[in-house]
């Protein structure tokens, strides 16, 4: 009886891991589908539109990321 209980208890543990690794992924994944979409949005602008807005052409990508300036 103890031997099935650990084994149920390991499949579910198990299970949970794998429910939260893919909850990660997912989330990761709409996280960078989101960063892909905003640079895609600012490479649209004018160079003089991105100007107004105190971002420069080449900056997009790190601006967007959180690295801008690092």
């Amino acid at each position: 009886m103890t031997t099935i209980t650990a084994t149920t208890a390991r499949r579910t543990s198990g299970f949970a891991w794998l429910r939260g690794w893919l909850s990660d992924s997912l989330a990761a994944y709409r996280r960078e589908a989101q960063i892909r979409k905003t640079i895609d949005e600012l490479n649209a602008l004018s160079d003089h539109e991105l100007e107004d807005i105190g971002i420069n052409r080449y900056d997009i990508e790190a601006t967007v990321r959180g690295q801008a300036g690092n």
